[in-house]
C-alpha cells in the first residue's frame, strides 16, 4: 500500500478533483439554461453547508483584517432581529411619489443562485435572476435572494445605485459583531493563516470553474479530460522500465518499417505497400502496425520509449471508442467513466505500455464497434468508418483475422435485414469492402499454404494426430474457457508470467458485478441491435485463440465490450445515487477513485512488479534486453575501440533483433550473438579482446569445462531481486584444448542403435548423436518436428531391415543449408554398395528433396545415408524434419 506522504498526496488530489469538477458542473449548469426563472429548491445540504462555512471564513478574515488593533468595547446586548430590509438600508427612503425635478433610471440587478431543475431531480446547476425597478434618481435599492424554506443556504444581498459607475457601499455590520474581534483570532493567529489560504485556494477554485463555464465545458466532458490525462499519465510514465522486458517481437515492428523506409516502403522482394511480412520462419503475419511505426521511427529513430510511445498514442482509440459508445450509442450519463475503466484494467494496462501488435488491434476493433454501431442508430454514412477499422484490425495481427471475421459473419446475419434495407446506399460500401479485401484474397493465391503453415508451427491441435471428435471437443472446450469470468476477473497462473500482472485479474474483480449487470442489460435488451453487437463483440473475441490455446495476447479483442458491459452496467447504479445526492458527487467521486486506481496501479507496477516473479529467463520474463543494450554494452564499446563482444542468446526469444534495433551501424560489426557453447562444442579462434556475455546456467558450464585455462569475470549485472544476472567474461583455452577436443571427438561419433517399426517392419537405426529432438520426429510426416544432430558433419543415418524390401528412392526435409547426400544401397546377401550422390545447392527455406535410385537392387538389405553440411567445417548442427525410403 501507498505510504503516508502519497496518502497525503492522493488526499490532495482528490479534493482538487471534486472542487474542480463540482464548479465545472456548476457553472455549466448556468450556461446551459442562463434565463431559467426556476425557484431555489432545498436538496445538496452538504455542499451548501460546506458553502457556508467557507463563506463564514472568508467573513471572519476580512473583518480580521478589518478590525482595529485595540480590544473593542464589550458587545451591547442583542436587541430583536429587525426587518432584515429596513435594518440594513443605509439609504434614506425616497419620497413615495417622485417630484417632476426627480428622474427616473433603471437599474438592473442580475443575481446568481443555485436551484433545482423540477424535470430533472438532483440536476443542480446557475439560475441568473434579472430584475428591473423603475426608481427616483438619487435613490438605492437592497435586494435581498433568499433560499427556500428549509435551506441551510446564506441570504444574498445586492446594494444597487441608480447611477452608472457609483458604488453603493454594503450595510455597516452589527455593532455587536463589528465592535467585538473575534476571540480564535487574538489567541489562534496560525488561524487566520489557514482560513486566509483557504479562501484564496476557493477563490482559484471558483476562478477554475468560471473559466470553464466561459468556455462552456461541463462537468462530463471536464472529467472525460481527466480521464484522459489519468491514461497517458499510466500508459506514458517510465515506459522502459515496466514491463521489465522488452521483446524482440516488439523490436520487429520497428526494424520492418526501418526495412521499409530504407527501400522506398517496398519489401524484399520489390512489392509496394507490403501488408503481410515474413516475420520469422513459415510465419506470414499481417503487419499494418509497422507503417505506424515507420512514422515515429522516420520522426524519432528506434528505442524502446518511441516504440512503445507509438503503440499507447495508438491505443487512445480504445479509449475514446468505448467512451462514445457509452455516449453516443447507449446514452449513457456517465458515459466519461469508459476512460478510467481502461486506464485501470490490469491487462489492458500491461499490454498498452508494450510495443505488441495485438495492441493496436484491438485499438482498431474498438473503433470498428464504434462504427458499426453508429451506422446502425445513426446513419449509414458510418459504414465507411467500420470497413476501414475493421479491415485495419483485420491487417494488423495474424488472430485478429479471425476475430474480425468471425464478427463480421455475426453481424451480417444478425442485422441483414437492416443491411438490405439500406443497400442502395450501401453500394458504394461493397465497392470499398472488396477493395480492402484484395490484399488477403492476393495473398492467399500467392502463399496458399501459408495460413496452416503458420498454425503448424504455433503447434496447433489441428494437426495433431488425435481424432476428429476430439479436435471439435478441444475447440469448444478452449473457446468456453476465453470466455469464462474466472480467467478474466481473477487472477490466474493460465498465462506466461510475463503476461500478468500478480495479483491482478486480467480485469478489475471490482468490475464483476457491474459487467454481469452490463450482460443481464445487453441480454434483456437482446433486439436492440447495439446491445446486441455488444455481445456477439465479445462472443467473437477468443474465436482466433480457439484455433491455438488461450493466451492474454490472443484474446485481448475481449476487453473493450467487456469494459462496455461494465459501463452499461454501472450508469444506473450511479443513476439512482444521484437520486439521493446531487449528481456531480457520485461523479466527481467515482473520478476521484478510479483516477487514484490507476496511479497506485502504475505505482505498483514500477515499484513491486519487478519483483512478482523470480524466473527472469527464457521461460520467465526474458529480463535484460535494455540493461545490456542500452545500460552496459555502449559503455564497453566506448572504452574500448578494439574490443568485441558476444552475448548469450539463449534467455530471450529472437535475441539476434536486438543486435540490429539497439545498436548503430558503427558498433553494430563489434556485438554478435555469441554463446558459450561455440567454443564448448568445438574449437574456434578466439579473438584476444573478446568479452563474452553469460548467463549463470553458460557460466557454471563454463567453470567447469577442462577446455578453458582461464574463466575471468569482468562484471555482473543483477536481475531485480540481486542474483546474478549476466556475467561478462574473458574466456582462455587450455593449454591441451586439442587433445580434449579429440577425444571428445572419438566419443561423439559412436552411434546410437534404435530398433522400431518402419514401413511394416521392425527396422534397425544407427545415427549419429543428437542434441534435439527425437528419432521418431523424422518419420510421423510432421516437417514441423525435427531431430537435430549434435556435432556429427557428416550427418550419419543406417537403415537395417529385419526382411530385404525394395528401395526405390528418398525423400527428406531438412534445415536450410547447401547439402550433399550420398546414399549407399546393399542387395540381399551382397557386400558391395551402389552408391548414389547429389549436391544440393541454393535451395529454399527448409528445403524439401527427391532423390531417385535407378539401377537399385531388386531387394534391399541395409540402407547408409550421409548428409554432408557444405557451409561448416567438421562439426555442424544437422537439422532433420523428415525422412522417407520410397
Amino acid at each position: 500500500m501507498p505510504g503516508t506522504s502519497s496518502i497525503i498526496w492522493f488526499v490532495a488530489v482528490a479534493v482538487i478533483l471534486f472542487w474542480f469538477g463540482r464548479y465545472a458542473w456548476q457553472y455549466w449548469q448556468g450556461r446551459r439554461n442562463p434565463g431559467d426563472p426556476a425557484p431555489l429548491a432545498t436538496g445538496d445540504k452538504l455542499y451548501d453547508a460546506y458553502t457556508a462555512a467557507l463563506e463564514k471564513i472568508k467573513s471572519r478574515w476580512m473583518s480580521a483584517r478589518a478590525a482595529p488593533a485595540k480590544a473593542a468595547p464589550p458587545p451591547a446586548p442583542e436587541a430583536a432581529t429587525p426587518d432584515p430590509v429596513a435594518a440594513s438600508s443605509p439609504v434614506p427612503e425616497p419620497p413615495l411619489i417622485p417630484s417632476a425635478a426627480q428622474q427616473t433610471s433603471i437599474a438592473t440587478v442580475t443575481h446568481t443562485g443555485q436551484v433545482f431543475l423540477p424535470d430533472q431531480p438532483g440536476m443542480r446547476r446557475i439560475s441568473h435572476v434579472q430584475i428591473s425597478l423603475d426608481i427616483a434618481e438619487g435613490s438605492s435599492v437592497h435586494v435581498v435572494v433568499e433560499s427556500a424554506p428549509g435551506s441551510d443556504a446564506p441570504v444574498v444581498q445586492h446594494f444597487v445605485s441608480p447611477y452608472p459607475g457609483e458604488a453603493v457601499a454594503a450595510p455597516a455590520a452589527k455593532p455587536a459583531d463589528a465592535a467585538r474581534p473575534p476571540v480564535w483570532r487574538a489567541n489562534n493567529a496560525w488561524r487566520t493563516q489557514v482560513s486566509a489560504a483557504a479562501a484564496t485556494v476557493s477563490a482559484a477554485l471558483t476562478r477554475a470553474g468560471a473559466a470553464l463555464a466561459s468556455r462552456h465545458i461541463s462537468l462530463e466532458w471536464a472529467l472525460f479530460g481527466i480521464g484522459l490525462v489519468v491514461y497517458l499519465i499510466t500508459r506514458l510514465w517510465s515506459l522502459d522500465k515496466f514491463p521489465i522486458y522488452f521483446f524482440a517481437d516488439e523490436a520487429s515492428n520497428s526494424l520492418f518499417a526501418q526495412d521499409l523506409i530504407a527501400r522506398g516502403f517496398r519489401d524484399a522482394k520489390g512489392s509496394w505497400l507490403p501488408i503481410y511480412f515474413d516475420a520469422a520462419a513459415n510465419r506470414w503475419t499481417p503487419l499494418l502496425s509497422v507503417y505506424v511505426h515507420a512514422i515515429s521511427v522516420g520522426l524519432f529513430g528506434k528505442s524502446i520509449i518511441v516504440a512503445r510511445v507509438t503503440s499507447a498514442l495508438v491505443s487512445l482509440l480504445a479509449v475514446v471508442a468505448v467512451s462514445l459508445i457509452l455516449k453516443r450509442v447507449f446514452k449513457a450519463r456517465f458515459w466519461w467513466v469508459g476512460a478510467l475503466l481502461l486506464a485501470v484494467t490490469p491487462a489492458w494496462f500491461l499490454h498498452s505500455r508494450t510495443a505488441f501488435e495485438t495492441v493496436m488491434m484491438v485499438s482498431f476493433y474498438a473503433c470498428f464497434l464504434l462504427c458499426y454501431m453508429l451506422y446502425r442508430t445513426e446513419s449509414p454514412r458510418y459504414a465507411y468508418g467500420a470497413l476501414l477499422f475493421g479491415a485495419a484490425a483485420f491487417y494488423t495481427y495474424s488472430n485478429g483475422q479471425v476475430v474480425v471475421a468471425a464478427l463480421a459473419v455475426m453481424l451480417l446475419v444478425s442485422d441483414f435485414r437492416y443491411h438490405a434495407q439500406q443497400w442502395r446506399k450501401l453500394l458504394p460500401a461493397m465497392g470499398l469492402a472488396v477493395g480492402l479485401a484484395l490484399p488477403a484474397i492476393i495473398f492467399r493465391f500467392s502463399h496458399p499454404t501459408a495460413a496452416q503453415d503458420h498454425l503448424h508451427t504455433i503447434n496447433s491441435f489441428l494437426f495433431q494426430d488425435v481424432s476428429i471428435r476430439q479436435k471439435i471437443v478441444y475447440l469448444v472446450q478452449t473457446y468456453l474457457y476465453g470466455l469464462n469470468p474466472a480467467y478474466w476477473f481473477f487472477p490466474n497462473n493460465h498465462d506466461l508470467v510475463r503476461h500478468i500482472m500478480k495479483g491482478y485479474g486480467h480485469i478489475n474483480t471490482q468490475f464483476l458485478p457491474f459487467a454481469a449487470l452490463g450482460l443481464g442489460i445487453c441480454l434483456w435488451r437482446f433486439r436492440s441491435s447495439p446491445h446486441r453487437a455488444v455481445v456477439l463483440a465479445a462472443l467473437a473475441a477468443p474465436a482466433g485463440a480457439a484455433l491455438v490455446g488461450v493466451s492474454i495476447t490472443r484474446v485481448l479483442a475481449f476487453i473493450p465490450p467487456a469494459i462496455v458491459m461494465v459501463g452499461i452496467g454501472l450508469d444506473p447504479v450511479l443513476s439512482w445515487l444521484t437520486k439521493r445526492i446531487p449528481q456531480a458527487a457520485p461523479a466527481v467521486a467515482l473520478c476521484a477513485g478510479l483516477s487514484l486506481g490507476g496511479i497506485y496501479m502504475l505505482r505498483d507496477a514500477l515499484v513491486n512488479g519487478p519483483l512478482w516473479f523470480s524466473n527472469y529467463g527464457l521461460y520467465g520474463m526474458q529480463y535484460g534486453a535494455k540493461q545490456l543494450f542500452v545500460d552496459t554494452i555502449p559503455g564497453y564499446l566506448a572504452q574500448d575501440p578494439t574490443l568485441q563482444i558476444g552475448v548469450s542468446s539463449t534467455w530471450a526469444n529472437g535475441a539476434n533483433e536486438f543486435l540490429d534495433f539497439f545498436f548503430t551501424p558503427e558498433q553494430r560489426p563489434r556485438v554478435s550473438m555469441l554463446s558459450v557453447g561455440t567454443f564448448l562444442d568445438q574449437k574456434n579462434d578466439m579473438p584476444p579482446n573478446l568479452l563474452m556475455v553469460m548467463t549463470p546456467d553458460e557460466f557454471g558450464k563454463a567453470q567447469a569445462s577442462p577446455k578453458f585455462k582461464s574463466v575471468t569475470v569482468d562484471k555482473v549485472l543483477p536481475y531485480p531481486d540481486g542474483t546474478p544476472g549476466f556475467y561478462f567474461v574473458r574466456l582462455v583455452y587450455a593449454d591441451n584444448v586439442d587433445e580434449v577436443f579429440t577425444a571428445e571427438r572419438v566419443a561423439m561419433s559412436q552411434p546410437v542403435e534404435e530398433t522400431m517399426d518402419l514401413w511394416g517392419q521392425r527396422v534397425t537405426v544407427r545415427y549419429s548423436r543428437t542434441d534435439a529432438g527425437q528419432l521418431s520426429d523424422i518419420f510421423d510426416s510432421d516437417r514441423f518436428t525435427l531431430m537435430r544432430g549434435a556435432i556429427a558433419n557428416p550427418f550419419i543415418i543406417e537403415f537395417e531391415f529385419s526382411q530385404p524390401r525394395p528401395v526405390t528412392g528418398l525423400s527428406a526435409d531438412f534445415g536450410s543449408m547447401d547439402f550433399r547426400l550420398t546414399a549407399q544401397l546393399y542387395g540381399a546377401g551382397s557386400a558391395a554398395p551402389v552408391t548414389y550422390d547429389r549436391k544440393f545447392l541454393d535451395l529454399p527455406f527448409d528445403p524439401h528433396i527427391d532423390m531417385s535410385f535407378e539401377g537399385a537392387p531388386a531387394l534391399v538389405s541395409r540402407v547408409h545415408i550421409e548428409i554432408l553440411n557444405l557451409q561448416d567445417g567438421d562439426t555442424a548442427n544437422i537439422h532433420i524434419r523428415e525422412i522417407l525410403l520410397k
